[in-house]
C-alpha cells in the first residue's frame, strides 16, 4: 500500500542545511549555487528563519534588526539563541569551519581549496604592471590577457568559471571559447561576462568603469556583494531580494561608461557606437598614445597615466591647444621634444617630480 505520509524535516536537519549554506556564502557562491540557495530559502518560512539565525550569529547577535523589513513575519520577542540551542549551533559552526582546509600543490604557486561543499578553485596568479609598462599573458585556457600601465588583476579558475578581478588599471582580453566555463571580469561592483569574444576594461579611479567591446557580445550586470567587505547580512539581503537582476548586452564596436555608485540599469547607461575610435582606444597595446584633436588639457590626463612625472600647464591659453599625433607611451622626454618642435610648447623641470609646460 502506498504511503501518503510526508516526513517533515526536523529542526536540527534544517539548521544543518542553513549552516552549510552560510559557510558556502561566506566563501563565495557561484551563480549556479546562488540559484539553488534562493530556491531553498523559498521552500519554507523555517528555512529563512534558520538561515537568519545562522547569519546573525556569524556577524553579531543584534544583526537581525537589519533584516526586519525583509522578514516582517518574524515577530518573536525571545532571543533566537535561547530558542534554538545556541551552544549546540555554535559547536556545529566551529566544526563546519574547521572542515575546510587548504592544500598547496607541488608546483608551489597554485592554491587549491578543498571541502565538502565547494568546488575546486585554482588561483592562477595576480598580475601587475608598473607605471609606463604593459604586459601580455596567455592564460591556462589560451585566453590572452593584456595589461596596460599601472594595472593589477587577479585570475582564479573553477570547474565552471574563469574569474578575473580588475583591482585597478586597464586590461584587454581575448577570450577562448568554452561554453561550459563562463568567463567573468569583475571591476568595482560590476560583472562583465563574455564567451569567445574580445573586450577592453578601464578602471583607474573609484568613480567610472569604461567597457569597450571589440568582438562579439558581452553582458554586464551587478556583482553580488563581496562577503569580505560587506558581510553576510548584506549578501543575504541581495540574495533574497525580489528585484530582478538587470543584464545589459554590449556588442562589437560599442562602448559604455559605468558609474560605480549606480546600479546596472538601461536608464543609467548610454551605449555609444565608436567603430572609428577603436584603433585609437587600443593604441596602448602597441605602446602608443594617439591624439586626434584633443586639447592639451585632455591629452595631459592621458599622458600622466604613463609617467611618474606630474605635468602642469601654465596659463589658460595652453590648455586649449589642439594636439594631433602618435606618441610613444611612457617616453616623456621624447614627448616633450615633440611638443616643443611641432607645437611650440616649452617644458621646465621642477625638482625630480614636476614638469611645467608653457607656450
Amino acid at each position: 500500500m502506498k504511503n501518503n505520509v510526508t516526513q517533515l524535516p526536523n529542526d536540527d536537519h534544517i539548521l544543518d542545511q542553513a549552516l552549510h549554506w552560510l559557510s558556502e556564502v561566506d566563501r563565495g557562491l557561484t551563480p549556479e549555487r546562488e540559484v539553488v540557495l534562493k530556491e531553498w530559502l523559498a521552500q519554507s518560512v523555517k528555512h529563512k528563519e534558520s538561515f537568519l539565525e545562522m547569519a546573525s550569529m556569524w556577524d553579531n547577535l543584534d544583526a537581525l534588526a537589519q533584516l526586519s523589513d525583509v522578514f516582517p513575519y518574524k515577530s518573536s520577542s525571545k532571543r533566537w539563541y535561547n530558542q534554538t540551542g545556541f551552544y549546540k549551533i555554535a559547536a556545529s559552526v566551529l566544526l563546519c569551519l574547521t572542515a575546510s582546509f587548504y592544500l598547496i600543490t607541488p608546483t608551489g604557486d597554485k592554491l587549491v581549496q578543498q571541502n565538502s561543499s565547494s568546488e575546486y578553485r585554482e588561483l592562477v596568479a595576480t598580475y601587475r604592471t608598473k607605471i609606463g609598462e604593459h604586459s601580455t599573458i596567455r592564460l591556462p585556457d589560451s585566453s590572452i590577457l593584456t595589461l596596460n600601465t599601472n594595472s593589477e588583476v587577479s585570475v582564479e579558475y573553477t570547474l565552471s568559471q574563469r574569474n578575473l578581478v580588475l583591482k585597478h588599471g586597464e586590461i584587454h582580453v581575448e577570450v577562448a571559447h568554452n561554453k561550459n566555463r563562463k568567463f567573468l571580469v569583475n571591476a568595482g561592483d560590476k560583472t562583465i561576462e563574455a564567451v569567445g569574444t574580445a573586450f577592453n576594461v578601464q578602471h583607474y579611479n573609484d568613480v567610472n568603469i569604461e567597457l569597450l567591446v571589440t568582438e562579439g557580445t558581452v553582458v554586464v550586470s551587478q556583482l553580488l556583494s563581496n562577503m569580505g567587505s560587506k558581510g553576510i547580512i548584506d549578501t543575504l539581503n541581495q540574495l533574497i531580494s525580489d528585484e530582478e537582476e538587470v543584464k545589459l548586452a554590449v556588442t562589437a564596436g560599442e562602448k559604455i561608461n559605468l558609474n560605480i555608485s549606480e546600479t546596472v540599469k538601461p536608464s543609467n547607461i548610454k551605449i555609444e557606437k565608436i567603430d572609428n575610435e577603436i584603433e585609437k582606444k587600443l593604441s596602448w597595446m602597441e605602446g602608443k598614445i594617439v591624439f586626434k584633436g584633443e586639447t592639451l588639457q585632455e591629452a595631459i590626463e592621458e599622458i600622466s597615466r604613463y609617467s611618474p612625472w606630474e605635468l602642469e600647464l601654465s596659463g589658460e591659453k595652453i590648455k586649449q591647444v589642439k594636439i594631433i599625433g602618435r606618441f610613444q607611451a611612457g617616453d616623456i622626454e621624447l614627448l616633450l621634444a615633440t611638443l616643443n618642435k611641432n607645437f611650440k610648447i616649452h617644458s621646465e623641470h621642477v625638482g625630480n617630480s614636476k614638469i611645467i609646460l608653457s607656450l
